[in-house]
């Protein structure tokens, strides 16, 4: 696979100069509310209106390859340079390399999207579009915002919300939300505003139920004026932030809310075991062994909650939770332990309930 990637490597340098060079193409992306840095960032570039540039600047590797990748098409036992004349979005898998390619026309002739044909890199049904942030931002806000073009994922990007991804110019498949739900259960789904983005958010209801893990779906709706995320967005970022904000809010609530009850019943919990553990010592033991129980108690909940630590919040919470336990040993041997976890759960429901407010 090496080299087909670098086949894909090298045209994306072609791609990203030609943008460079060409002011048509650099036009279309502000009218559309991209940014130079966002094109740069994200990989944008522009396909040249000709079927020999991409041949030169692959010289060095043969038609099959390039034919493998979908950079090339095959007609009437010819081969020919699949995307000319189009801003081309490079399409990544979950390791953040470019597998292929989906290009927009800049004018009105063939078709307004073209995607890379499936290969060994490469599936319709299986890949999405999305940057390079995607994963870390999922795993960050705790949900993925699923919309249905290229330009929807861009604006959303520039919005701050890397958790964004597209089908790409195909349904939402079975497939596509089995790879999502490995990072998140929690989706905001956004489909274009007519009849086929109905039709398509209703079939992504009905599906979600085939998926292995269990989803929750919210589904976004726009004000009827507008088409689809990316037209809003060109026309006032102030409204397209007001729309979201409501659906954004109340996975946000979910999400903290469920996050400090897991701390607080996780925190309960480990208190409630290590106290029988101290009860059952001290039959046997002196209370200096006890001591040792109390602080290994809170070091241990600090180890198991270390990777789930996203806000100075958490952290705090633990903390406070881990000192408690030592000092309660001055009262009780016996009840340091329950005392110091509850005292920590306590704290984290009464964090949750105030982030959830």
């Amino acid at each position: 696979f090496k080299r087909l990637e670098e086949i894909l490597i090298s045209a994306q340098t072609l791609f990203l100069k030609s943008l460079k060079e060409n002011e048509k193409a650099i036009d279309y992306l502000k009218q559309r509310g991209i940014t130079g840095e966002t094109a740069k960032v994200f990989g944008i570039g522009f396909a040249p209106n000709d079927y020999n540039t991409l041949k030169k600047q692959l010289n060095q590797y043969q038609e099959s390859d390039m034919l493998s990748v979908g950079l090339l098409a095959n007609s009437d036992n010819e081969n020919y340079v699949k995307f000319r004349n189009r801003i081309m979005f490079p399409i990544l898998n979950f390791r953040s390399e470019t597998i292929a390619y989906g290009g927009r026309a800049l004018e009105d002739f063939g078709p307004k999207y073209l995607n890379s044909s499936d290969s060994v890199l490469y599936k319709k049904n299986r890949n999405l579009y999305f940057t390079k942030e995607f994963i870390s931002s999922v795993k960050k806000k705790g949900y993925a915002f699923l919309v249905e073009g290229y330009f929807d994922v861009l604006s959303l990007n520039q919005l701050g919300y890397s958790n964004s991804a597209s089908p790409s110019g195909t349904a939402l498949t079975i497939q596509q939300l089995e790879a999502v739900s490995r990072y998140t259960n929690k989706i905001l789904l956004c489909f274009d505003n007519d009849e086929a983005g109905l039709k398509a958010t209703e079939r992504v209801l009905e599906i979600k139920n085939q998926v292995s893990n269990q989803l929750e779906i919210h589904c976004l709706n726009l004000p009827e004026k507008y088409k689809d995320i990316s037209e809003l967005y060109e026309d006032d970022e102030d409204i397209f932030s007001s729309v979201l904000k409501d659906n954004y809010e109340n996975i946000e609530k979910e999400n903290r809310i469920d996050f400090w009850i897991g701390i607080g019943v996780a925190t309960w919990s480990v208190a409630i075991f290590s106290t029988i553990i101290g009860y059952v010592a001290s039959d046997f033991f002196n209370k200096d062994i006890l001591i040792g129980l109390a602080i290994i108690n809170p070091i241990y909940f600090i180890c198991m909650m270390v990777g789930a630590m996203k806000t100075f919040q958490i952290s705090l919470s633990v903390i406070l939770g881990a000192t408690l336990g030592p000092i309660f040993y001055f009262l009780s041997a016996e009840w340091c332990i329950l005392f110091g976890g509850f005292t920590a759960g306590t704290i984290a429901f009464l964090i949750g309930e105030k982030n959830g407010k």
